[in-house]
């Protein structure tokens, strides 16, 4: 094994200490971004539609980076891959080496059985195998030593990445569940102007029934008028009737004064059965009127209660909106470390299956 190769083990023991401190990266990340949170929760919220958009445009940004994610994690598998690959050959080096220093050793045993008579002129070159057999077994001990602490990085890395698919999973799941609360959202905003728009016509109903109190009133004026027209009507058909049975029994008017009279009466009849029937009118007027202000109290009630709810309803969109973006913060944090960690890992891998 030459110098590259050992230099290519050391190299990826800086795995662990880099998941390490991407890992206080995410504890510190988070904290920063609670505080963030408590602030912008503190803050007065905006209008529902516009953290809807917000929430929309975070969703779309963390499906791209968790794409990125999954590639980088199918990257860094077939980096690993080598890696397991780059390890087995290190096992078969080792094993090769081994093989190596016992046939030296069979070979040196055999040359002292065979040099005792010869023992003056194989001084020299014994201590040289001697030499070179200590040099193959510190090289080997080296490389058990290497071969050891690669395979407890391998297996680190092994466990930082089970534990990023999990965290990619739960991000997903938290990513299913931003969707889902963005369509509860969506249904709540269209109930809600739904509601204001019934509100306003609502509104409408009850201008339009202000100016039919005013109407009402002005009825209700013209019909007392009527009525006190129809009473003097009714006196003066008395008194005509009166004056009539006198002028009959005097017979002091004349024939055409008796026409005039009775044209008279008979218009004042007719008159009459026509105010009798406008009251009639004006009366079913009135209670029609008074039935339909009923219905618009009524609604008015059922419209003040609604707007009491709509505002509480409001309220409670609000902060689960709130919630949301503090969710996505989070996710969105968690993936760009992932990231990172995996493009470091990845890059220690290629940088060890080059050399």
């Amino acid at each position: 094994m030459n110098g590259a190769e050992i230099g290519g083990i050391r190299r990826i023991r800086s795995v662990k200490d880099t998941v390490n401190f991407y890992d206080d990266k995410i504890t510190a990340t988070n904290s920063t971004s609670m505080k963030k949170n408590h602030i912008d929760f503190s803050m007065k919220p905006s209008s529902r539609t516009r953290e809807l958009h917000r929430a929309r445009r975070d969703i779309g940004r963390y499906k791209e980076t968790r794409w990125t994610a999954e590639s980088s994690k199918a990257e860094t598998e077939s980096d690993l891959s080598n890696a397991k690959k780059m390890v087995k050959d290190l096992s078969s080096m080792i094993d090769e080496s081994s093989n190596m220093a016992k046939t030296q050793m069979r070979y040196i045993e055999r040359l002292e059985k065979w040099g005792k008579g010869q023992q003056g002129a194989m001084v020299v070159a014994k201590r040289n195998e001697n030499y070179e057999y200590a040099q193959v077994m510190r090289e080997l001990e080296y490389l058990k030593n290497e071969l050891f602490k690669l395979k407890l990085d391998v297996a680190s890395v092994m466990k930082d990445k089970s534990r990023v698919e999990k965290e990619i999973e739960a991000s997903n799941s938290m990513m299913l569940t931003c969707l889902a609360t963005v369509e509860v959202l969506k249904k709540e905003i269209e109930e809600a102007n739904e509601d204001r728009r019934k509100l306003k016509d609502v509104i409408e109903e009850i201008d339009e029934s202000k100016e039919l109190e005013m109407k009402l009133v002005v009825t209700i004026s013209d019909v007392n008028l009527l009525q006190n027209e129809l009473k003097t009507v009714k006196e003066m058909e008395k008194r005509v009737q009166g004056d009539w049975s006198v002028k009959k029994l005097e017979g002091s008017f004349s024939k055409e004064e008796e026409l005039e009279d009775y044209v008279m009466l008979q218009t004042i009849t007719e008159e009459l059965v026509a105010a009798k029937k406008e009251l009639t009118l004006v009366r079913e007027e009135d209670f029609w009127f008074m039935a339909y202000m009923d219905v618009i109290r009524n609604k008015l009630k059922i419209v003040i209660a609604e707007a009491n709810r709509l505002k509480k309803k409001e309220g409670k969109v609000d902060s689960t909106v709130q919630n949301l973006n503090s969710k996505i913060l989070r996710a969105k944090t968690k993936l760009e470390v992932v990231s990172a960690v995996e493009e470091k890992a990845r890059s220690i891998v290629r940088s060890l299956s080059h050399t």
